[in-house]
């Protein structure tokens, strides 16, 4: 049905408010608990040694990464009324990208995105300056992840204690690093990684018990 299909549609509605904009305000009480639950999440980050490893290795490799302490740090004070003021800022240098999957016809689609696109056109842009005609950012303007490029035949190794100083289980987290991604290097490593990791398994988890 046709109701059944804009459903998406019925639903971005209820975060509406009068013409279409987004919420000027939230209750008290709402962002208190969302803060809360946020505190709580960036607190108990990486408390699992693997997951810590591998945070660590993001964050030494990609500059400007950040890690849930950081995030944890970065919120303390925040209050429900600089967050309305920071949201513009945010909002006004957002770019957007509707991707439309399930039982939809290319019309419905559309309109999905376009109703998208009106709400933040309405509700984009910081206090006292004026709203941005054209959301649109080019392609080449867009951030891009550039990752450290790893000296050759220099073995680098990170040492860092579980967030937990009760935890009894340990880390090790191997990273090579193969050179400038492209897809036949990309293929030939996966393939490799597949051809290893049973034997591998079958080496250190059955035969030498590590992690057992």
């Amino acid at each position: 049905m046709e109701d059944e299909k804009l459903l998406a549609l019925t639903l971005l509605a209820q975060f509406r408010k009068g013409g279409g904009e987004l919420p000027k305000s939230v209750g008290k009480c709402r962002f208190a608990c969302v803060l809360e639950s946020l505190n709580r999440m960036y607190a108990n980050a990486n408390m699992n040694p693997s997951s810590h490893a591998t945070s660590m290795r993001v964050s030494c490799l990609i500059k400007d990464k950040m890690c849930g302490s950081a995030f944890l740090t970065a919120i303390e004070g925040l209050t429900e009324h600089k967050f309305m003021q920071l949201i513009g800022e945010v909002l006004n240098k957002l770019s957007l990208e509707v991707l439309v999957m399930g039982n939809f016809c290319e019309s419905d689609a559309k309109r999905l995105g376009e109703t998208l696109v009106n709400m933040l056109k309405k509700s984009c842009g910081a206090p006292n300056t004026k709203k941005q005609k054209n959301l649109s950012i080019k392609l080449a303007d867009r951030p891009t992840e550039k990752v450290l490029l790893i000296p050759s035949n220099t073995p680098l190794v990170l040492k860092i204690p579980s967030k937990n100083p009760k935890e009894i289980n340990s880390c090790v987290e191997e990273y090579f690093q193969v050179g400038q991604d492209n897809l036949p290097d990309k293929v030939l490593v996966d393939l490799l990684s597949d051809m290893m990791s049973e034997p591998l398994f079958d080496a250190v988890r059955t035969k030498d018990q590590v992690s057992a």
